[in-house]
């Protein structure tokens, strides 16, 4: 009987040591979350392994919050500056390009400014996120400097830091401004509005980074993701919430 026990408990060690799960942990920045929650489950499906997403804050959160955790395996940023701060940090092993987040034009379905660049907008009521602000702030300001909107910009709405990432394409559906520059990721869900692609961005369309983080604890298996960021069902994902793929050379 005692024997019989024991080969029991050795089958059922082993039975449980088959069907344990690797675990990947993967941060990323939150404007990402849509597509990496479907990439995560497709990769959990394919690969039977337990991945834990949390996309619930912006890069300069982040990545300080990491250095302090050292508990990921992945980072998903979206900006190559944020890869600078990532790598500064001390946070990346490696890192690849995933995909390309487009930087667009907001303005009311039906376009009744007829804008085609940022040009058209020097008497247009902007919304603008709040200098110094993050990423969007960034690529705002560089193209009202580029194209000569600094008069509409003096009289732009501003967007606090700490606001919905949609808010400046509902107060364009809403009439509330005439005018706003966002990802296409971000604007996509919005009804009433229509984009259109911007010229010259400096800095846009915003190359999107999948980064083995230094000190992972499951390393191979970080780097099998950040693979799979790359392949056909994950781009296709990207495609589909209005990002361009890697094989898409940005201007």
């Amino acid at each position: 009987m005692e024997k019989l026990l024991f080969f029991l408990i050795i089958i059922l060690g082993i039975t449980g040591c088959a069907h344990k799960k690797a675990n990947l942990r993967v941060y990323g920045s939150h404007r990402l979350d849509a597509p990496l929650t479907k990439i995560i489950a497709a990769f959990e499906a394919e690969n039977h392994v337990i991945v834990t997403g949390d996309f619930g804050c912006g890069a300069p959160k982040l990545i300080p919050n990491l250095q302090a955790r050292q508990d990921g395996d992945v980072l998903i940023l979206g900006e190559a500056e944020e890869l600078t701060m990532a790598k500064k940090a001390g946070l990346v092993d490696s890192s690849s390009t995933i995909a390309w987040n487009p930087f667009m034009i907001v303005v009311k379905k039906g376009n009744p400014l007829g804008v085609k660049t940022p040009a058209d907008l020097k008497k247009a009521r902007l919304n603008l996120p709040e200098p110094g602000s993050g990423c969007a702030s960034r690529l705002s300001d560089g193209i009202v400097s580029v194209w000569g909107l600094t008069a509409a910009a003096a009289k732009a709405k501003r967007l606090d830091k700490g606001c919905k990432s949609t808010l400046g394409c509902e107060m364009v559906a809403r009439g509330e401004s005439d005018a706003s520059f966002t990802w296409r990721i971000v604007a996509a869900p919005v009804k009433g509005i229509e984009m259109i692609p911007i010229e010259k961005a400096k800095g846009a369309p915003c190359e999107c980074f999948g980064i083995v983080l230094k000190g992972a604890k499951n390393p191979d298996l970080a780097r099998t993701f950040v693979e799979y960021l790359k392949g056909p069902k994950a781009q296709a994902i990207f495609r589909e919430a209005g990002m361009l793929d890697i094989s898409e050379k940005a201007e």
